[in-house]
């Protein structure tokens, strides 16, 4: 059998780099108070303190912020509401105002139409017991 020569993507070589690439080492500096929360066995006791005292005030202004926040919202929700109720409001009272006009342009039609009904009876009973003075007859004259 022969060989095959033939290099599949696999076989590739791939060349070495010559640059060295060597970093130099970076130590981290020792922050102070670290290796305290680390191992609180050897912990100063005012630093630990003053810890949890930062913690718990940061927890503090997180939730006051919140409820600021909650109650922001809240304030909002209501003045919408009572806007929308006050609009509610003016429309009933404008509805309310018109049926008003209404009413009253109906009761103004009825009365002048009993009162042109009242005038027109009286005038036939007027009619009937007086009756209507006769005419004079026009003297027709004759031109000879």
């Amino acid at each position: 059998m022969a060989k095959n020569n033939k290099q599949t993507p696999t076989k590739q070589k791939i060349p070495a780099k010559k640059d060295a690439s060597v970093k130099k080492a970076t130590h981290k500096r020792r922050v102070k108070g670290t290796s305290e929360v680390d191992n609180p066995k050897y912990a100063n006791m005012d630093f630990m303190l003053s810890l949890v005292e930062s913690a718990a005030k940061k927890e503090d202004e997180k939730v006051n912020k919140k409820l600021a926040k909650k109650a922001l919202v809240a304030k909002i929700i209501e003045e919408k509401d009572a806007k929308k109720d006050q609009k509610a409001e003016e429309k009933k009272a404008k509805l309310e105002q018109v049926k008003q006009a209404y009413l009253e342009a109906q009761k103004k039609k009825k009365t002048e139409a009993r009162k042109l009904k009242a005038k027109a009876k009286m005038e036939a009973a007027r009619a009937k017991l007086q009756p209507a003075a006769p005419e004079k007859k026009k003297k027709s004259v004759r031109f000879a």
